[in-house]
C-alpha cells in the first residue's frame, strides 16, 4: 500500500503566512508614507528652483524684467510673461497642492513682497526664500542676491505666513 503524500497547506499554515504578511505590512506602511512625503516635497522644491532659474534665463534673454508671483493662500505661483511650456497660449501657473506634489506653500518672502523680480540682466531685486511642506517634511528654497537658489531641509513652521494688506501697510 502506498503512503499518502500531502499535496497542500493546512489552514493553520495559511493563517500564519497571512499573519506574518500583515505584520510586515503594518510595520512598513508608515515608512513608505514618510518616504513618499519626502519625495514629494523634494520634487516640489526642485520644481520651484528650476522655475526660478527659468524666469532668470528668460529675463536675460528678453532683456526685460520677469516676475515670479507666489500665492501662499492658494499654494501656487505664476511666472509672469513666461508661456506655459505645455500650453503656450496660457500663463505659466504651477499649482503645488495638485498632483504630483500635493505640497503646501508655507511662506514666500522677498523683502516685504511675495514676488521675486528679475531685472533685464537676470539680477534679483530682493533676495528671499520659499518654504514648502508635505506632511511633516519641509524644504526651503533660498534665493541669494545674485539669483542663485539652494534647497535645504528646515523645521516646519507652525502655520502659513500670508501677508495681509491693511490700508497699504504689509503685516505678517
Amino acid at each position: 500500500m502506498r503512503a499518502m503524500t500531502r499535496r497542500g497547506f493546512s489552514l493553520a499554515e495559511l493563517a500564519m503566512v497571512a499573519m506574518v504578511i500583515t505584520i510586515i505590512g503594518a510595520l512598513a506602511a508608515p515608512r513608505v508614507a514618510s518616504a513618499l512625503a519626502r519625495q514629494r516635497v523634494d520634487s516640489a522644491a526642485r520644481r520651484v528652483a528650476a522655475d526660478i532659474a527659468l524666469a532668470q534665463r528668460t529675463a536675460r534673454a528678453a532683456s526685460a524684467a520677469r516676475t515670479v508671483t507666489f500665492d501662499v493662500a492658494n499654494d501656487q505661483y505664476t511666472l509672469d510673461e513666461v508661456p506655459d511650456p505645455d500650453r503656450p497660449s496660457r500663463d505659466y501657473v504651477v499649482e503645488l497642492n495638485s498632483e504630483p506634489y500635493t505640497a503646501q506653500l508655507m511662506q514666500a518672502a522677498f523683502g516685504d513682497e511675495a514676488e521675486l523680480v528679475f531685472d533685464g540682466f537676470g539680477k534679483v531685486t530682493s533676495a528671499g526664500k520659499v518654504v514648502l511642506r508635505v506632511g511633516r517634511h519641509c524644504r526651503e528654497v533660498a534665493i541669494n542676491a545674485e539669483g542663485s537658489s539652494g534647497i535645504t531641509t528646515v523645521a516646519c513652521p507652525s502655520g502659513k505666513v500670508v501677508p495681509i494688506e491693511i490700508t497699504g501697510t504689509q503685516i505678517e
